[in-house]
C-alpha cells in the first residue's frame, strides 16, 4: 500500500508528455550521434566533421540531462544551467560544422583533387553561363586547350609519383600566366583547358605563348623536358557553339603538337 502510494506521488509529479518527448529527442540524437561517429572516424583529418560531431555530442548531453531531471528533483536553474548551455553551445558546434561540410563538399566538386584547378563539370558549366552572358552583352571570350608533351616518358621513367608532382607544377605555371577573371580547369589526364572571358583571338595567342614559355622552363629530374602544345578558339568570331568551340580549340591543340614535333 505504502509501495502504491509512493508510485501515484511520482506519477502526479511527471508530466508523461515530457517524458515521452525528450525520450524520443534522445533516441532520435543518439541515433544521429552514432551516424556522425562513423562519419568523423572516416573523415577524421577534415575539421568539419569534427566540429558537427563534437556538436552533436554536447547536444546529446543536454537531452539526455533533460530526460534525466524528470525523474530527479533538479532546480530549474541548475537544470536551464546545464541542459540548455549543452545544446545551445552543441547546436551552434554543430550547425557550423555543417555549414563548413557543405562548403568543403562544393569545393571538392568543383576543384580537381590534384592539381588544385577547377574541374571539368564546372569548368563545361561555367562555358555555358559564359556564352549566354556574351550573347546578351555582345562580348567575345576564348578558350585555350593544352596538352602536356612528353609527359609519358616521366611516368614510365620516373614513377607516376614524379608525374604527379609535375602535374602540379604546370597547373601551378598555367595559374601564373592567367588573369583572376580567367578559370583554368583540368579537362583530364595532361589535358588542361582554360576559358578567357571578355578576350580576343590576339590576347589569346599572347597567353598562350606565355604559358608555353613558362611551362617549358620547369626542371625537371634526370635531364627529361617538357613542354606543352596548344590551341585557342573564340567566340563568336569562330563558332557560337560550345561544342564546335571546345572541337576547335582542340583541333588547333593537335596541330600545334605536330608543328613541335617537327622543331625537335
Amino acid at each position: 500500500m505504502e509501495g502504491l502510494i509512493i508510485l501515484l506521488h511520482l506519477k502526479e509529479q511527471l508530466d508523461v508528455h515530457d517524458i515521452f518527448f525528450e525520450a524520443i529527442l534522445l533516441i532520435a540524437v543518439s541515433i544521429i550521434m552514432i551516424y556522425f561517429w562513423k562519419l568523423y572516424f572516416a573523415n577524421r583529418k577534415v575539421m568539419q566533421w569534427s566540429l558537427a560531431f563534437i556538436g552533436i555530442n554536447l547536444y546529446a548531453v543536454g537531452s539526455f540531462f533533460d530526460l534525466f531531471s524528470e525523474f530527479v528533483d533538479v532546480s530549474d536553474a541548475i537544470d536551464n544551467m546545464i541542459s540548455k548551455g549543452f545544446k545551445a553551445v552543441g547546436i551552434s558546434l554543430f550547425s557550423y560544422g555543417m555549414v563548413k561540410i557543405i562548403t568543403y563538399l562544393i569545393h571538392l566538386n568543383r576543384t580537381d583533387a590534384q592539381t588544385q584547378l577547377f574541374s571539368k563539370q564546372f569548368f563545361l558549366a561555367t562555358i555555358e553561363k559564359e556564352s549566354k552572358i556574351a550573347t546578351r552583352q555582345n562580348q567575345v571570350f576564348s578558350l585555350i586547350f593544352l596538352d602536356v608533351n612528353g609527359f609519358k616518358q616521366i611516368n614510365d621513367t620516373l614513377g607516376h609519383k614524379i608525374g604527379d608532382a609535375v602535374l602540379q607544377e604546370v597547373a601551378v605555371k598555367i595559374k601564373k600566366e592567367i588573369r583572376q577573371t580567367d578559370i583554368a580547369a583540368r579537362y583530364g589526364g595532361d589535358e588542361f583547358v582554360i576559358l578567357l572571358p571578355q578576350t580576343d583571338a590576339t590576347q589569346s595567342k599572347h597567353i598562350l605563348n606565355s604559358i608555353q614559355i613558362s611551362v617549358s622552363k620547369l626542371d625537371i629530374p634526370n635531364n627529361l623536358s617538357i613542354s606543352i602544345s596548344g590551341g585557342f578558339s573564340t567566340f563568336p568570331t569562330d563558332t557560337t557553339s560550345i561544342t564546335n568551340l571546345l572541337h576547335l580549340a582542340d583541333e588547333r591543340m593537335y596541330k600545334n603538337k605536330a608543328e613541335l614535333k617537327k622543331l625537335q
